[in-house]
């Protein structure tokens, strides 16, 4: 009798403890897309902060963060390559900036941002040149 006992306590402790787990398991892809572009806006927001704070390493972690959650973001790739103007590295700047160049070459604040990196290396004719090629793209900048 107490071997049925405890059968049946395992049974019922077995299915108690199952019963309120959901039937699937997987996360809400919808959910998770949501919670994604949230947390996108989010880093890229706390970036933009510290960047204009001058906490150019704290808005550098933001950015790359920003663009793990996606890649394809051309304003998170700026965010990184300015951080990187302010902090000297201007050859990890232009990198990035002429591969966000090569993916969106209309990039009216790309080509804003690498006119004003050779600004900062005092090349100034190229600064015009790309400033210039921004001024063509949008009247109003």
């Amino acid at each position: 009798m107490t071997g049925k006992v405890l059968l049946i306590a395992l049974i019922v402790s077995l299915t108690v403890g199952c019963a309120g787990a959901p039937f699937d398991a997987r996360p809400d892809m919808a959910t998770s897309a949501r919670q994604d572009v949230k947390g996108f806006a989010a880093l890229m927001e706390r970036g933009k902060s510290a960047f204009f704070a001058a906490q150019f390493e704290q808005a550098l972690q933001n950015f790359r963060k920003a663009l793990n959650l996606k890649p394809q973001s051309i304003a998170a790739v700026n965010g990184i390559a300015a951080s990187y103007d302010e902090l000297g590295r201007f050859n990890a700047a232009m990198y990035l900036y002429k591969s966000a160049l090569i993916r969106a070459p209309g990039s009216v604040a790309t080509l804003n941002n690498l006119g004003y990196s050779y600004f900062l290396q005092k090349k100034f004719d190229m600064a015009a040149l790309y400033i210039g090629e921004a001024a063509k793209l949008d009247k109003d900048n």
